[in-house]
């Protein structure tokens, strides 16, 4: 779900009633916020399948750029907005994906696995390749998990090739 605040500074207000009244999208109070959510879940995999790259990454810029405007401040945001960075093609700090990886992983394990995997597209060390393989298993996606393992296993050895003997 995401703040309404935010998808209507993305979006028309006019789309966003249209589409609750299409039973599209729903609306929930937490709090003071007021959640919009797909009505289902298959809607989302409908929507990626559907769109065109360029029409991903643009629906990416626009809702980065809203949460931006929006000033908010919630730990779930900084993420939303890290994995949106990754999904538009801008660059974030390694680091920043490995700590918000595990920080949602529990919670929104999808997540974590596409901010873990922008990090190893960006040359990510051992660490962040194992969790990758780690959470792909958990996911049940088990060939990109061998192909995470694979490559930490890579480096394990290169850095064991390079390595100073210590005897």
């Amino acid at each position: 779900p995401l703040g309404s605040e935010i998808l209507g500074i993305a979006f028309p207000d006019s789309a966003l009633s249209g589409l609750e009244g299409e039973g599209l999208i729903t609306s929930t109070r937490d709090g003071r916020r007021l959640e919009v959510a797909l009505a289902h879940p298959l809607y989302t995999e409908l929507l990626r399948s559907r769109a065109t790259s360029l029409q991903e990454r643009e629906a990416y810029r626009r809702l980065r750029r809203a949460l931006e405007a929006s000033g908010s401040k919630r730990a779930a945001d900084r993420y939303r907005l890290l994995a949106w960075r990754v999904a538009e093609g801008l660059s974030v700090d390694q680091s920043e994906l490995l700590d918000a990886a595990v920080s949602v992983s529990g919670d929104d394990p999808r997540t974590a696995e596409r901010l873990l995997r922008a990090a190893a597209d960006h040359g990510a060390g051992f660490d962040v390749l194992w969790r990758l393989g780690l959470l792909r298993v958990d996911l049940g996606l088990f060939d990109p998990a061998e192909t995470a393992f694979a490559s930490a296993a890579k480096l394990a050895e290169a850095s064991d090739s390079v390595a100073p003997a210590t005897c």
